[in-house]
Order: structure tokens, then C-alpha cells, then sequence
């Protein structure tokens, strides 16, 4: 049996024979990866049941005040987390803010939430910035929150019941006429 040579000049140098199994190797499992997280992946919205046990949650706000859930019992709470290096976070704000300005009135309350590590000099400057309506407090050294309200991505928008039950999650943006269509049912129970 004759084997053959490559002619010369043809031949790869050593350091790309070496780099193309690599290459292989790496897009091999970043398909697994893929493949797998695509199966695991959460979906942009969740309903959950609101059956639940009642979650809690504890953050500083920049008035000094602690902000418990518990101080929201009898409310809608509207809960975002965002950030400002966050260009959806920027982006959704006049729209929680056109929300919060037209059902603040009806039970509602808004709480946008900075899960980034900002002074609260920085983050009032951030209010300030973005024109921010609705209430924000922050993740500082009292917070604590229950394990349902896990992040996976920002922005990320909760929406908590009058008896503390989460029964709505958003994953990205998310815009006014969203809130709406799922508060207004539940607001205006007759009209629907």
C-alpha cells in the first residue's frame, strides 16, 4: 500500500493540525451545551400558581426605610429588577412608568428594584436620569428575598398578589399594554 504525501507548501503547520481537533472538540460541546440549555431554558413569561406559599421579601429603600412585602399586603405589586447598565432595563422604564402612573390609584404598587452594586447617591442620580416615577429600592445589607423570586436574567418583572402570592413572572422588557391585559382582568373582575 503507497501512501501519499502532501506536496509541499500544502502541508498545515503544526499549530493548525493541533487547533482544528480543538476547534471540533469546542463546538462539539458548546452544541451540547446549547442543545441541553435550550431543553432547560425558562421561558420569557411564567405563570405560577397561586396556590403557592406566599413569598417575601426584604430590600433597603433609599429613603433608609427597609421595604417589606408585608408593608404591600392588600396591593398588586409590580416588582423589576433592573440595572443601569441594563440598555432593556433603560429602555422598558417609560412604559412601567405610564403603567404605574395610570393604576397607582387602583391597588397597585410599583417597585423597581437595583440589582447592582450603585451607592444610593448613584442611584438617585440614576432616578433622576431615566425619570423614574415609581418607588426603587435596592439590593444593600438587609435585603433578602424568597428563592421563587430567582433571577435569570434582567430585566426581570414579578407580579405579587394582594395576599402575597407570585403569580406572574416576565423574563426581558416588558410594556404597559403586557401589565395591562394581565391586571386589568383581576382589577376590574366585572368588566372581562
Amino acid at each position: 500500500m503507497k501512501t501519499t504525501r502532501p506536496q509541499r507548501g500544502t502541508e498545515l503547520p503544526r499549530h493548525a493540525a493541533i487547533a482544528r481537533p480543538r476547534a471540533a472538540l469546542a463546538f462539539c460541546l458548546c452544541s451540547a451545551l446549547c442543545a441541553t440549555s435550550a431543553i432547560a431554558a425558562p421561558t420569557p413569561e411564567r405563570e405560577n400558581d397561586p396556590a403557592d406559599a406566599p413569598i417575601t421579601f426584604r430590600f433597603d429603600g433609599l429613603d433608609g426605610e427597609t421595604h417589606r412585602l408585608t408593608d404591600y399586603r392588600g396591593k398588586w405589586v409590580i416588582v423589576n429588577f433592573w440595572a443601569t447598565w441594563c440598555a432593556p432595563c433603560i429602555h422598558e422604564i417609560p412604559e412601567l412608568n405610564r403603567f404605574y402612573r395610570r393604576y397607582r390609584e387602583r391597588g397597585v404598587a410599583m417597585l423597581g428594584v437595583n440589582y447592582e452594586e450603585l451607592t444610593p447617591p448613584q442611584i438617585k442620580q440614576a432616578l433622576e436620569t431615566f425619570k423614574i416615577d415609581y418607588t426603587v429600592v435596592y439590593v444593600g445589607e438587609n435585603a433578602d428575598m424568597s428563592a421563587a423570586m430567582a433571577l435569570l436574567g434582567m430585566p426581570t418583572t414579578f407580579v405579587i398578589s394582594p395576599q402575597g402570592a407570585l403569580l406572574k413572572t416576565w423574563l426581558g422588557p416588558v410594556t404597559e399594554r403586557q401589565l395591562e391585559a394581565y391586571l386589568k382582568p383581576r382589577l376590574d373582575p366585572g368588566d372581562g
